[in-house]
């Protein structure tokens, strides 16, 4: 599950929520989630983004027509909220955003998009459709209509061999051997090909984030020195290359993030 460590930040101000959507929708979107405050910041926040192996749309409820996709990410990135927000978001499964509106996901790496130039017929959804009158519910509802009617106007056609190696990357928490453990009847290249359309990036850049989420997930509240953190189980060499690709990934060193 797509973990971003930020929403933990600031909980006397904030408030962070994943919704499920519709069971249909189980293989396709991870959750909705929903970031706002509960009273105003103080000074605003600089909210972290850290790499989650997703493509995820986003919106502010107070202009719902400038709403934003945010595609694969290799490396941390930040954005300053204001004091005051309410934003509502889809977090899509690895793979569903290019299968859905049939683009290349290598166009959206480490970039944001106004959703309009990528996405219009959703975007004008989400423009028309939603603002801060609706309950939270009454959003899913929404949500969960239109993307059930757009998943089920379409026929999907994708390489299975492309699910097995992501479902086998997520097994293992992103710790294995591309050319022994990954073996699904694609070559390297075929598969590196697939990984960069639905994807993003490539198979060892999609399994260095998997390994880094499987690591926040279960370290989340650690407040230990770095030296003490399991590094090995998770398939760094060692502390200097757990430590190096930790910073790379969240914008700090495991002691100045913990």
């Amino acid at each position: 599950m797509p973990f971003q460590p930020a929403t933990r930040f600031e909980p006397e101000f904030t408030l962070y929520k994943e919704h499920l959507p519709d069971s249909r929708l189980a293989p396709y979107i991870y959750y909705y989630w929903e970031f706002k405050t509960i009273k105003p910041l103080l000074n605003g926040l600089e909210y972290r983004v850290v790499p989650n192996g997703c493509i995820d749309i986003y919106f502010e409820l107070q202009q719902p027509s400038k709403s934003i996709v945010t595609g694969f990410s290799d490396k941390s990135s930040s954005v300053t909220l204001q004091n005051e927000f309410h934003y509502f978001g889809i977090c899509f499964m690895p793979s569903v955003f290019p299968l859905i509106y049939n683009i290349n996901a290598t166009e959206l790496t480490n970039r944001y998009f106004d959703l309009d130039l990528v996405a219009p017929n959703t975007a004008n959804f989400i423009t028309n459709e939603l603002d801060t009158e609706l309950s939270p519910s009454r959003i899913i509802h929404s949500l969960n209509t239109h993307f059930l009617n757009l998943t089920n106007s379409k026929a999907f056609r994708i390489d299975y061999r492309l699910i097995d190696a992501i479902d086998l990357i997520f097994k293992t928490g992103g710790n294995l051997s591309l050319d022994a453990d990954l073996k699904t009847g694609l070559s390297q290249r075929q598969l590196r090909r697939l990984f960069n359309f639905y994807i993003g990036n490539n198979p060892k850049t999609f399994c260095k984030v998997v390994r880094f989420q499987s690591f926040l997930q279960k370290n989340t509240i650690l407040k230990v020195a770095a030296s003490n953190f399991d590094y090995l189980d998770y398939g760094y060499y060692d502390q200097s290359h757990f430590i190096k690709e930790f910073k790379t990934l969240f914008g700090k060193t495991p002691r100045q993030a913990y």
